[in-house]
């Protein structure tokens, strides 16, 4: 069953198409890495997805049901964290529960459970400001799970930090994804990443899809330190043809 159906979408911005008769089936369940250079239409494509932009035409779905707006069951998570700097650890993990109105046991195991998962006990009582760059988008994280989507989007959600978080991250993303019945569908600028975290790679050019290619390599394990890791990196390289891409 497909989690995400795209259907025939156009989005005109300006007078330009951002988007041009796409169409993308994503099977729920698994992840897709959406990676293109600068202006092809992949954050568009994201947005759309969310309910932030109407297409001009064409229709997208979330488990049959048509995107108007945010869909249920569903969470974002975007480069620049979007924490609430007043808020503690603990509070930005649990505002979802709090704005679901759960019971005061379900926030505290719920909340507890996943600051576990995220490695984030010890900063419960921190505030936004006295963590690091990767320690946020931990919190970003968790923030995004604790209502159990079934779907998350990620917007370039690593590409502000350093090399070694930004592994880190990824390596965090795998385990959420392997450990919890999701989708997710990330938009990256990173072959690399889009090669780690994603078992399906959609190429992306002038708004259009350019090439769809499936990774036989998600989940393996120690997978950068495999030379078929490098080749996959050369296999999308030549895809995506002479356009820069980090």
């Amino acid at each position: 069953m497909n989690a995400i159906q795209v259907k025939n979408v156009t989005y005109n911005y300006q007078q330009t198409n951002a988007l041009t008769n796409l169409s993308l089936d994503i099977p729920e369940n698994t992840s897709c890495a959406i990676i293109g250079p600068s202006g092809c239409g992949k954050t568009t494509l994201l947005h759309a997805m969310a309910g932030f932009l109407i297409p001009t035409e064409g229709k997208i779905f979330f488990y049959k049901e048509r995107v108007t707006k945010f869909p249920k069951e569903t969470s974002i998570l975007l480069q620049d964290y979007a924490l609430f700097p007043w808020k503690t650890v603990f509070e930005n993990i649990s505002l979802g529960l709090k704005i679901k109105k759960k019971s005061k046991m379900e926030i505290q195991e719920r909340t507890i459970t996943l600051l576990n998962e995220l490695d984030l006990l010890p900063l419960a009582h921190k505030y936004p400001n006295e963590l690091s760059g990767g320690q946020k988008q931990r919190v970003a994280i968790g923030r995004s799970l604790a209502l159990n989507p079934k779907i998350m989007l990620l917007d370039e959600a690593t590409s502000a930090l350093d090399a070694m978080t930004k592994e880190n991250l990824q390596n965090m993303l795998l385990k959420v994804k392997q450990n919890r019945k999701m989708t997710l569908v990330q938009v990256t600028h990173s072959i690399e990443e889009a090669i780690f975290l994603g078992q399906k790679i959609v190429i992306m050019d002038a708004g259009q899809i350019k090439q769809e290619i499936e990774n036989p390599l998600f989940g393996k394990k120690e997978l950068r330190m495999q030379a078929e890791f490098y080749d996959m990196c050369r296999t999308v390289r030549l895809a995506l043809g002479n356009e820069v891409v980090k």
